[in-house]
Formats: structure tokens, C-alpha cells, sequence
């Protein structure tokens, strides 16, 4: 009946097929190939059958999850990461959660409309003509700075603060330039640890990194009733020239010296 007529009816023996077929192979040229045959929906269904599942499902987690164990996992997606004017790259981020033990359930997937007006899209040409061209020089060390998929995160420092500080600090962009160019060990060193110090709130060109770790953790002591945890303390110095020395070298192959 739906090879019949495909625009009236939609069967859920073709609409399940084709979405086994899809998670299987993950082929728009089978699917559409066994549609043509009348096996299978058309490839626009099953898109619009995961984008209605996905919207239904949200972010929410499912259930009662008290005696489970969660744990969540992101990967990033980079699409034309280089090109001779810096436009049409793509790069995404996604995160799923994973239940163990599985729960079950089932629910009627209703067919949504979506509409373009709320994807939220970033105009990188109108992004960089707002930012000031000295920062827009840095964002690949604040990137990696801050935490990517070859250098560590920083506990309790997101992107967002660091960008903040570093933007609105002319010596922390001073410091951040120092990645950005030809340096040594001792210079990155030194300036890292500076950019360091001003997240955690130290006195800059006044205290080490070691020395505002000491403060803060004879600070947790003497006010705190429980154990410090550690990690919520800043780096120290030893760990951060090595967290530099990863940076300098992810920065370095961004903007294309890293073969040098």
C-alpha cells in the first residue's frame, strides 16, 4: 500500500526497515535504493523519524536512575578544518549518556516539524569582525589552554571564563601571544604559569604558581571543616610546564608551524 501510495501512508514494516537499514549501514544510497524497490520509506523519513525520536527523548534521562551508573562521553566532529580563507569549516560537539543497567521503554514517536528558525547557527565572519584581531590571533592557545581532545582541562576553569580573562587582560593576551610564536620552554613556562595564576584569582608578577597553591589550600584548612580536595586546588608549577608544553605544540599545528 505505501509502494502505492508513498505520500499518504506510511507502514511501520517500510518505516522500521528502513531505520535497521540506516543504523545498520548508515547508506542514504541502500535506503533510497530499497525504496525505490517499495521495500523500505524514503531517506527523508527515517531523517525526520531520528530528529522527532531525538526531540521526544530530549536530554532529559529516562526514569528512576538512583541505583544506576552513569557515565557521559563527548566526542567532537571537524569538517574542512583548513581552507585558503578560513570559511566553510565546520566543527561540532555531541554527548551522550550511557546507562548501565539498561532501562526500557516504549512510547509512540510523534512526526514534528522542525523548522530552521531554531537552529542556532554562528556566523564566524560577523563572530571575528566583533572580536578584537589580537584575541582573534589567540583563540587557538585559549582553546587548547582551556581543554581539547590532546591537552588536559583545567578543574573548574571552562572556556568561557578563560576566554573572559584573557580578553579582557592585555597582559594575559601578552602571555598568550608567547604560544603563538616561536618561544622556548622557559618563556612558555613563565607565561603560562602567570595565566594560571590570574584564573585562580592570584597576584600576578607577585606570587608563583606554588605559591598561590599553598594559600589556597592554608586557606581551605583553616576556614573548611572537611579534606581538601585536591584537585580543586590549582596545578602545580612542574604540571603546569607540561600542560604549557602540550598547548605550545597543539597551538603551534593549528595555525600551521607545527612542522617546524
Amino acid at each position: 500500500m505505501q509502494a502505492s501510495r508513498p505520500r499518504a501512508l506510511i507502514t511501520p514494516l517500510q518505516l522500521g526497515l528502513e531505520v535497521q537499514v540506516h543504523h545498520n549501514f548508515a547508506s542514504r544510497f541502500l535506503v533510497s535504493t530499497l525504496n525505490s524497490l517499495g521495500f523500505c520509506s524514503s531517506y527523508y523519513e527515517v531523517q525526520k523519524f531520528e530528529s522527532s525520536a531525538a526531540a521526544v527523548q530530549g536530554v532529559d534521562l529516562p526514569g528512576d536512575i538512583s541505583n544506576s551508573f552513569v557515565q557521559f562521553v563527548a566526542d567532537n566532529v571537524d569538517h574542512n578544518t583548513r581552507t585558503i580563507d578560513g570559511l566553510n569549516t565546520f566543527h561540532g560537539m555531541g554527548i551522550i549518556a550511557g546507562i548501565t543497567p539498561v532501562t526500557k521503554r516504549t512510547q509512540p514517536i510523534p512526526r514534528i516539524a522542525f523548522s530552521t528558525d531554531k537552529i542556532k547557527i554562528w556566523d564566524i565572519t560577523e563572530t571575528r569582525r566583533k572580536i578584537d584581531p589580537l584575541v582573534c590571533n589567540i583563540l587557538p592557545f585559549i582553546h587548547a589552554f582551556s581543554g581539547c581532545d590532546t591537552t588536559s582541562r583545567i578543574f573548574g576553569q571552562g572556556k568561557g571564563t578563560v576566554f573572559k580573562k584573557i580578553s579582557t587582560n592585555i597582559k594575559l593576551q601578552d602571555h598568550a601571544a608567547v604560544f603563538c610564536q616561536e618561544s622556548n620552554v622557559e618563556s612558555m613556562h613563565k607565561a603560562g604559569e602567570q595565566i594560571f595564576v590570574a584564573l585562580y584569582g592570584g597576584l600576578q608578577d607577585v606570587e608563583t604558581l606554588d605559591m598561590l597553591r599553598y594559600r589556597i589550600f592554608a586557606s581551605k584548612v583553616c576556614v573548611g571543616n572537611i579534606y581538601v580536595q585536591v584537585h580543586t586546588l590549582p596545578p602545580t608549577s612542574d604540571a603546569a610546564k607540561l600542560h604549557c608544553m602540550r598547548v605550545y605544540h597543539q597551538t603551534q599545528v593549528w595555525i600551521g608551524k607545527g612542522d617546524k
